[in-house]
């Protein structure tokens, strides 16, 4: 059922297809729809996709000459660390400085954080994420990015470039109520 959840998103969005991460969103999607109502879960799946991807669209490259997805990727950087100058500008000094904003946003957005949390979390973090408002989902989720890097800010501070960038690939050393919590507090 996923799989045909990710063909018709393909098929319907045939400019842009398939592209990798969508998965995990459609999987975290579909478990909380089936968990709620397995009779509808693969339409509501589908159209929570398609609202989900709508919003960060812009992450994802087109074709391999397509460079509006890193130029995005940099507006994106920017705004993280406004949000998270609002927190600690001494944070927001350090992560610009180490330029860890880019490879964290490549690595989270494509997925909406499915990569990084457990199911259940995940659905923690989309229950915080989805909006009426395009604008407030997006503005959720840079929300979501930036207390990510607030939530390690220890490691950040006094680890070096090398320690946070492997300490970033696990997905255990974020726990998903402390980062809505701070999400929640800079939005």
């Amino acid at each position: 059922e996923l799989s045909n959840v990710l063909n018709t998103y393909a098929h319907v969005n045939e400019g842009m297809g398939y592209a990798q991460g969508m998965a995990f969103i459609a999987f975290n999607l579909y478990k909380i729809y089936y968990e709620d109502d397995a009779l509808y879960a693969v339409e509501d799946t589908f159209y929570s996709l398609h609202k989900l991807i709508h919003v960060i669209r812009p992450v994802y490259p087109l074709h391999d000459k397509d460079t509006n997805a890193l130029v995005f990727n940099n507006h994106i950087v920017s705004c993280v660390i406004l949000l998270v100058s609002k927190h600690d500008t001494d944070l927001a000094k350090t992560v610009k400085k180490m330029d860890i904003i880019k490879i964290f946003t490549v690595q989270m957005l494509p997925s909406l954080f499915g990569n990084k949390f457990c199911p259940e979390d995940s659905a923690i973090l989309l229950d915080f994420i989805i909006d009426s408002s395009s604008f407030e989902m997006f503005h959720k989720t840079l929300c979501l990015l930036s207390a990510m890097i607030i939530s390690i800010q220890p490691v950040i501070m006094n680890m070096s470039y090398e320690s946070v960038m492997g300490l970033m690939q696990h997905k255990g050393c974020y726990n998903a109520r402390r980062v809505i919590s701070i999400a929640y507090s800079i939005k």
